[in-house]
């Protein structure tokens, strides 16, 4: 999955970020278990949508020069639309959801494996994972 740039050139010179169809392929803690499925997930979905709509839709990461990271950013027309965040636990909003939100205001949810109900909290949605994973919309 490559960086979001507007800028090709940047965007080349970005390191991309791998998932894998098969999960058993992965290598790392639940997190990044859970991750891969989500990437995995958005990407069949935006497939599909590309598929059935011809949509100019794709996913990509978001990536600042210090290294901070969100894991990932649905473009649609060469413009982020929403930036998704995902957590096995963590319901409180990622630091890094709040910075991009306040610089750039592009929607941002939090995906959470291990939680209970579906809430907003400082404009971030945090989002059960199961009911988010049922109802991928793009």
């Amino acid at each position: 999955m490559p960086p979001y740039s507007n800028k090709i050139a940047r965007a080349i010179l970005k390191e991309p970020k791998l998932y894998f169809f098969d999960s058993g392929l992965v290598n790392g803690d639940s997190g990044a278990v859970f991750e891969n499925m989500v990437a995995v997930s958005l990407l069949k979905s935006l497939c599909f949508q590309q598929d059935v709509s011809g949509q100019n839709i794709s996913l990509a990461y978001l990536r600042t020069k210090d290294g901070e990271e969100v894991d990932f950013a649905l473009v649609k027309n060469q413009q982020v639309v929403e930036m998704i965040e995902t957590k096995l636990s963590d319901e409180s909003p990622a630091k890094v959801l709040k910075k991009f939100q306040n610089l750039y205001g592009y929607a941002a949810s939090q995906v959470v494996l291990n939680l209970r109900h579906s809430f907003q909290k400082e404009n971030i949605q945090i989002k059960d994972a199961q009911y988010f994973l049922k109802n991928i919309s793009i």
